[in-house]
């Protein structure tokens, strides 16, 4: 049976020409994703963001911009053979930690999530 398409949320953190990223290690090595969360039914795209990046940065943030939209279907893609028949929209904005806050590994980071990582854009 497929599952259903599922909606994501993804924050664009930048700052000083930087992008905040989680840093994750599995068997294929290191990897980094934008903090994200799939929409739990009921809840807005910017109140799941929210959420996750409380669970993952410990921070709040800003949910500003809708800044892209990405349709993934793992099948057309590397990870096939793992991820099957995952079919995913992801929504991605800017978003800004509120003042007086670091970001850091938060109480309920991501399963392989080991760090978190400010990548310079350039």
């Amino acid at each position: 049976m497929k599952k259903a398409v599922r909606n994501s949320a993804k924050a664009l953190i930048m700052l000083n020409n930087q992008l905040l990223t989680l840093k994750h290690l599995d068997s294929e090595g290191e990897w980094h994703v934008l903090p994200r969360e799939g929409q739990k039914h009921g809840e807005t795209l910017k109140e799941a963001l929210r959420r996750e990046c409380k669970e993952e940065i410990g921070v709040d943030i800003e949910v500003g911009k809708l800044r892209f939209i990405r349709e993934y279907r793992a099948w057309k893609h590397e990870f096939w053979e793992s991820e099957g028949d995952v079919h995913t929209v992801e929504f991605m904005f800017d978003c800004a930690i509120l003042p007086g806050q670091d970001a850091k590994k938060g109480a309920l980071p991501d399963v392989g999530q080991i760090d978190i990582v400010w990548l310079p854009i350039d």
